[in-house]
């Protein structure tokens, strides 16, 4: 049984309490996006521990899952909107119901539901 993998934006709850592999977007746990952070042009000057989104990097890792939209917080491709742009095209947007919210995924368009 192959096990899915998954981007997250809020990367604490969702992976701790799935013990599925996690991909932080912003690189907090990703030993590639911080050993390149240099390669960053305004590294340094934006929120600290959200510079580090890298649309391209996470499209290479292939994530079935995008889990960008949580409930209370902004929207993540309003504010990186360029990133969104190189992800997007790869996945579709899917609806999840949670107790009182219904959340957007985004689930990676060459990746069957079982």
């Amino acid at each position: 049984m192959t096990r899915s993998f998954f981007a997250v934006f809020a990367a604490g709850a969702i992976p701790y309490y799935s013990e599925l592999p996690a991909l932080d977007i912003f690189g907090l746990n990703d030993v590639y996006l911080t050993k390149h952070r240099n390669e960053i042009a305004n590294f340094g000057h934006g929120t600290v521990g959200h510079e580090l989104f890298s649309g391209s990097y996470i499209e290479s890792r292939k994530p079935d899952i995008l889990i960008f939209d949580i409930p209370g917080f902004y929207s993540i491709c309003a504010a990186y909107e360029d990133e969104c742009k190189v992800l997007l095209p790869h996945y579709r947007p899917e609806m999840l119901s949670i107790p009182g919210k219904d959340v957007r995924i985004w689930v990676r368009k060459k990746t069957p539901l079982k």
